[in-house]
């Protein structure tokens, strides 16, 4: 395992735990190629890379046949990449994890038919949504998340695909928020849940 804040070493202590993430693949440098036809016929195509270290959607991508993929594997120089399955999305939320509760509810939605990537930096944009309207099995998964990666605060992205399950796409430590109150309970939240970790410290 790399370095904490690597999305490798999150991705490998977050299936040990037991929580749903996507099948991935993971070899180092010139192994890719002796591993290539394994992942083409495991994940089959279309499937997504990550970057390990790419923030905010940038860095993912989504490989969509042989001729693409190849183009990667015979790259002396490719950035280290994970390899995961394409789980066809119905919906994606970001959920704001504070200690041991979910403090924000958000839904992602696409503004751009032609991408995959639910990111609000990429173009998504957020619907704040009431707590009351999220699912008991997805802030299980939340909250179980952040607690397996050691976060106080942290940004849980979850994915319901089209038959209705869920899907952890990613824990972020230093989640970006929307300041405007009037827009997003975020900053609120935060402020109550840091005021009462201050006053009972």
């Amino acid at each position: 395992s790399g370095a904490s804040g690597d999305k490798l070493t999150a991705l490998v202590r977050l299936t040990l735990n037991g929580l749903p993430t996507i099948e991935s693949f993971f070899v180092w440098g010139d192994s890719l190629k002796a591993h290539a036809k394994e992942i083409e016929e495991t994940l089959t195509y279309p499937f997504v890379a990550k970057d390990r270290y790419a923030q905010r959607g940038r860095g993912v991508f989504l490989i969509k046949n042989k001729t693409q993929f190849r183009k990667i594997v015979n790259n002396p120089n490719h950035k280290p990449l994970i390899f995961q399955k394409f789980v066809p999305s119905f919906q994606e939320y970001r959920l704001l994890v504070l200690g041991t509760n979910v403090g924000v509810f958000v839904k992602k939605v696409l503004t751009n038919k032609k991408e995959f990537r639910a990111n609000i930096s990429l173009g998504a944009s957020e619907e704040f949504m009431p707590l009351s309207t999220m699912p008991r099995k997805m802030a299980r998964i939340a909250v179980k998340a952040s607690d397996t990666l050691g976060l106080q605060v942290g940004g849980v992205d979850i994915m319901e695909d089209t038959e209705g399950r869920y899907w952890l796409l990613e824990v972020n430590r230093g989640p970006g928020i929307t300041h405007d109150k009037s827009i997003s309970p975020e900053l609120t939240q935060m402020g109550q849940f840091f005021a009462n970790e201050l006053l009972f410290s």
